[in-house]
């Protein structure tokens, strides 16, 4: 959670189903963990790398709402949901097929999610849904910005990353940084997580390695 004091996770905190209906809140200091029941089930991830790029729970920044992915394994459909963790209620926000990468609005009341080849923000209020300007978006969705203003989004080249802004209101793109992965030999993903302000970044990568042998003297 923004103020550091929950973990959100995949099931009843317990065991270690692959598919759960329960998201738990686990107290990062002194406290009693909540078990949340939702009306869907969702799948826990690969846990050597997201899959689905970047598939994640996110909270809003006053600690209220949890933006929640299901990647339709099970039913319902992929699709983003929403959870009020104060009124107790639990919506989907984008249509169903639209599962994600996505980013919550700071406030909590929007959802931003690559739709097709555009751009578009859903309402979680009311439904309404809002193409961004600026055209198709060939990155992914990665983090809203603090302040509201602008998405970061993650446009991935093989063993590259690049990290890019672009302005919610006129569309305008714009180059932050590059990122490399030291060693590429062997490398099948590159899992990038950058901070609001863009100011910090951490990623993995999947490697798959193999070791080839010549046989000599066969007969």
């Amino acid at each position: 959670s923004p103020d550091g004091a929950w973990v959100a996770i995949l099931g009843d905190g317990v065991s270690n189903r692959g598919v759960s209906n329960k998201l738990t809140l686990v107290p990062t200091g002194a406290g009693t963990a909540r078990t949340i029941d939702l009306p869907l089930e969702i799948r826990r991830l690969n846990p050597l790398g997201r899959e689905r790029e970047s598939f994640h729970v996110e909270f809003s920044t006053d600690n209220r709402r949890l933006m929640i992915p299901s990647d339709g394994a099970e039913s319902p459909a992929a699709r983003i949901y929403v959870h009020d963790l104060q009124d107790g209620w639990t919506k989907p926000v984008t249509p169903e097929g639209v599962p994600g990468p996505a980013a919550f609005s700071p406030d909590g009341r929007f959802v931003a999610v690559i739709e097709a080849t555009q751009l578009v923000v859903y309402s979680v209020d009311d439904g309404t849904r809002r193409e961004l300007r600026g055209g198709p978006e060939p990155a992914l969705v990665a983090r809203w910005s603090s302040d509201g203003r602008s998405l970061l989004l993650i446009e991935r080249l093989g063993t590259t990353a690049r990290v890019l802004r672009r302005d919610i209101e006129t569309g305008t793109r714009e180059f932050l940084r590059e990122i490399r992965v030291s060693d590429p030999a062997g490398v099948v993903f590159l899992d990038v997580w950058a901070s609001p302000d863009a100011q910090a970044y951490v990623y993995s990568a999947g490697r798959r390695t193999m070791n080839l042998f010549v046989v000599e003297g066969l007969r």
